[in-house]
């Protein structure tokens, strides 16, 4: 019997496996929201890929709601006035798909949980926005986890 190949890799992503950035650049292209659980330095991160311009949004939007007391309103305002630079620099020009390698660098996560391997995931109740290097990236599923009375599940 004939061995099946893997597709080869992506021209664009010679570095890295090619199914992963695969599903980054849909996400960018479409706004697809694909739900991937991430394997990262031990650590499993389950969340849904965005482009990082919609990954920039949901954390200015994070910063936005933090209390005066725990930070100044000028303070707030500059650093959501970076992140919505940050996030139409993502989505006006592309980011990283117009650079000359054309390879996502980071993945972006929202609704995020990190899960530890001895522990409960993080945190425990809700979820956050997360942004890695792709090449930190050490394996992945198209699968959330959840936990559930303990267990992850």
């Amino acid at each position: 019997m004939a061995q099946q190949k893997s597709p080869p890799p992506s021209a664009n992503h010679p570095r890295f496996e090619w199914f992963l950035p695969s599903l980054v650049e849909l996400a960018a292209q479409t706004g697809v929201r694909p739900v991937v659980t991430l394997t990262v330095g031990g650590f499993l991160v389950s969340g849904e890929l965005v482009d990082g311009g919609t990954y920039f949004t949901a954390v200015a939007q994070q910063v936005e709601s933090v209390p005066e007391a725990a930070l100044p309103a000028a303070a707030r305002q500059a650093l959501v006035k970076l992140l919505g630079r940050f996030a139409e620099h993502e989505q006006a020009d592309g980011g990283w798909q117009n650079s000359p390698k054309a390879e996502p660098p980071h993945v972006h996560l929202l609704n995020a949980r990190v899960f530890h391997p001895a522990g409960a995931p993080v945190p425990a109740m809700g979820s956050f926005p997360w942004r890695v290097r792709l090449d930190a990236v050490e394996g992945f599923t198209l699968r959330a986890l959840e936990w559930d009375e303990g267990v992850i599940r």
